[in-house]
Order: structure tokens, then sequence, then C-alpha cells
């Protein structure tokens, strides 16, 4: 399922084996070199957890589904995950170049993912407060992810020519041709 951040924000963690919710879903541990979603925050009645994609059995609008409430774990218990806290960069507000063109093209205030394979998709940006000049930008076209600006390119995308299409010409003799009358 496609779906934002600003739309998964406080989804509802549920075990199978409970009726009570496990916990709401915070924030995202994202790989800045690679996009990929290692593991998510969420807020329990132990804490923050993390809970791992491996662990999701089944993530749709109203609720993510796991099979039991220790699928949640501390960071101290994520010993892997030590590499990517120390490269994680905030996304949301985060501010966006365009590389190609030099410019500032403005802050991040949402992100989609895809929830199957988790992993960023792309980024919403506009520009001022406002509304006024919102850009869409795909994940092809993010260079690189760092604490404080976002790099994108917009001259890595392949602009391909535009082929004219030419309708074949056919010598169809005239009706009322030379032949017809000497028939």
């Amino acid at each position: 399922m496609l779906t934002t951040f600003r739309q998964s924000y406080k989804t509802i963690i549920q075990s199978k084996n409970d009726d009570i919710p496990t916990g709401v879903l915070l924030d995202m541990v994202i790989n800045p070199e690679t996009g990929v979603f290692e593991a998510f925050w969420v807020k329990s009645l132990e804490g923050q957890k993390l809970l791992l994609p491996k662990d999701i059995i089944n993530w749709d609008t109203q609720q993510i589904t796991i099979n039991d409430s220790n699928d949640l774990s501390s960071p101290e218990d994520l010993p892997r995950l030590r590499k990517v806290f120390e490269k994680e960069c905030p996304i949301l507000k985060a501010k966006v170049y365009d590389r190609a063109h030099e410019k500032f093209l403005g802050t991040v205030r949402d992100f989609t993912f895809d929830t199957i394979s988790p992993r960023l998709l792309a980024l919403e940006v506009e520009k001022n407060f406002f509304g006024m000049g919102r850009h869409r930008i795909p994940q092809h076209r993010i260079i690189k992810i760092k604490a404080d600006k976002i790099t994108v390119d917009s001259s890595v995308l392949k602009t391909e020519a535009k082929i004219e299409k030419k309708i074949p010409v056919l010598d169809v003799p005239e009706l009322d041709g030379p032949r017809r009358r000497q028939k």
C-alpha cells in the first residue's frame, strides 16, 4: 500500500493476541544511503520501542498488525541498527536543493513510501508555508540525504526525444484517374 508519513503517523499497532492496542507509530528509522526503512519508532505502554519491518504481518489504513507485543524491541537490543542511528537524518522539514540548477527548492513537508517493501519513494517539497512552489521529487532523483540538506538532481531524468509519428502515404490512384477511364 502506498501511503505518506502524515497519513501513517499515529497509526495503531495491534497484536494478534491482544484486544488492547500495543502502541502507535511515531516515526521511521530511514537509512539515508539507501532510503530503506530499517525500523519504526512506536510509542508503547513501556515507552518508545522499535518495530522491525519483518515483524509486520499486515499494514492497512486503520492499523498495523504484529504477532505479539514482544516484536517491539529496545534500541539496545538491536545493535545492527547502531550504524544507521549514527547516520540517520531527519527527513521532515529538511531543506532540499537541486544540484543541476543550483537552487533551493523548499523544505520537505511529507514523504511517500510503500508499506510492503518499506522504502522512501518520493518527497513532497514546498517552497513556502502557503503551499506555493510544490514539488514531488521521486526517489531516483535524490542524490544525498545529509543532516543539513537533501540534494536532488533534476538532470538525472532522461528526457525522451519526441518522436514524430509520420503517417505513411500510400500511392492510391484517384478514382477518376486515367486507369479507371480506360476500363
